[in-house]
């Protein structure tokens, strides 16, 4: 899904068999790009490892490698296209990068903080890089069906197979209560459900532009994965995304129609964790939610607000809170499965208030929010690919609803951050270039 100008400039040069090998090139970066942020390097975690129950900086020095392996070959592939790179030089990228750099110089754990920032770092390379890859929409299909398919086919493998390490079991030291919940190659059962619902959309997307045989077999089998995972909020949001797409892209004023998600997202984060300061919200919580914090989310948001004043400006440091020996061992903290023992929490803009201050909310709020709508309205009034429009927008829109019970936002490694990080950069793309169809 490349634009004309970048792409054809940098083949030109080059003789038939170059170009050839150049396409092949950027097709295996493509699918090992999706292949890392989907699956990692270390699928099938076996839940009762002791390891997991450990604390502090527990990096996967193989998962470090095939990041900055990848990442360099995403630089270089920038290197090559100046304009290209161009776009990545917006002001709402260049602040936000700007503000995680001062939250790593005055972090309370600063060589940790560098080492998660490169990491994240790697990750939004990654995510760049990957919509420009194919040379057009046609290859750009054929790439994220394959991608698609080969993690389905290793989730469903692992759960035929390998009960043990993709479904969740009773003596897993993580959760046993949700034994029984299907999860395939992912850590936990919410993940699984997230990257299903991504799946029904890119599914619904080759339907529509490809294939419906191959689009529709892929919604069935992500949505019958979804229902074995019993991802509650993955299954909702999904339902509200199908609703609410075909609104933002519809007739009226832009304004109007995106005013629509937007002011749901911002009611659900007040009615949320609102609800821990307001007993009125938390009336209506009840009244509409029977569990409005899924599973407990209600005493993790409590502790992070009480620790968020503490350091309101700069906030702890990037990726510097969760899981630290102050926190984990601190003599004023509750042991065992209460707060002390949460990796985040569980709200993408109260873990960045924590780790990144008051200023890192806002000009993540920009970076995530402001300006994919903006690239929004001109991909719309442009005329841009229809098609390409909303699958981004649809997985942009289900991330984002998703940020309400998950800490989706610079989470590094996590796969709904990279997929929500390329509808994002395809949506910037979409807004500036015509696409060879």
């Amino acid at each position: 899904m490349s634009s004309v100008a970048p792409v054809a400039g940098a083949a030109s040069a080059e003789t038939p068999a170059g170009q050839e090998f150049a396409g092949r090139w950027r097709d295996a970066l493509f699918v090992a790009i999706f292949l890392l942020g989907w699956v990692s390097v270390s699928p099938f975690q076996a839940l009762s490892n002791a390891k997991l129950l450990e604390v502090g900086d527990t990096s996967d020095t193989l998962n470090q490698i095939a990041y900055v392996t990848l990442a360099t070959c995403a630089v270089a592939f920038f290197l090559r296209r100046p304009h290209a790179l161009s776009l990545l030089l917006r002001p709402a990228y260049i602040a936000m990068s700007a503000w995680l750099l001062v939250s790593v110089a005055t972090s309370n754990h600063p060589a940790l903080s560098l080492r998660r920032l490169v990491f994240a770092g790697c990750v939004i390379l990654l995510a760049a890089a990957a919509p420009l890859l194919p040379g057009n929409r046609r290859r750009f299909v054929e790439l994220i069906s394959a991608s698609v398919l080969i993690v389905l086919a290793l989730c469903y493998v692992g759960v035929a197979l390998f009960p043990e390490v993709s479904i969740h079991q009773a003596d897993d030291l993580v959760e046993p209560r949700l034994a029984g919940n299907w999860r395939g190659l992912f850590d936990h059962k919410n993940i699984a459900g997230e990257m299903m619902a991504i799946f029904v959309f890119v599914g619904l997307f080759i339907a529509r532009v490809r294939s419906a045989g191959l689009g529709w077999s892929i919604v069935l089998a992500a949505a019958f994965f979804l229902l074995f995972t019993e991802a509650k909020a993955a299954m909702g949001f999904l339902v509200l995304v199908l609703i609410l797409s075909p609104v933002v892209t519809g007739k009226g004023r832009f304004g109007l129609r995106i005013a629509v998600p937007l002011a749901l997202w911002a009611g659900l984060n007040v009615l949320t964790v609102g609800s821990l300061f307001s007993p009125a919200l938390k009336t209506i919580n009840d009244l509409a939610l029977s569990d409005p914090t899924f599973t407990g989310r209600n005493d993790i948001w409590q502790f992070a607000t009480q620790h968020i004043p503490e350091r309101a400006l700069l906030g702890h440091g990037f990726g510097a809170f969760w899981e630290t020996d102050e926190i984990v061992y601190g003599d004023s903290m509750v042991k065992g499965d209460g707060p002390v023992s949460a990796s985040h929490a569980h709200h993408a803009l109260l873990d960045l208030a924590l780790t990144t201050g008051i200023p890192g909310v806002a000009l993540a709020l920009l970076w995530a929010v402001a300006a994919p709508v903006r690239d929004l309205r001109l991909c719309l009034a442009q005329g841009a690919d229809s098609d390409l429009i909303m699958l981004f927008l649809r997985i942009w829109l289900f991330a984002l609803f998703n940020c309400i019970f998950e800490s989706i936002l610079f989470a590094r490694g996590d796969p709904l951050w990279f997929s929500m990080l390329v509808a994002m950069f395809g949506l910037r793309y979409l807004s500036t270039w015509r696409l060879i169809a």
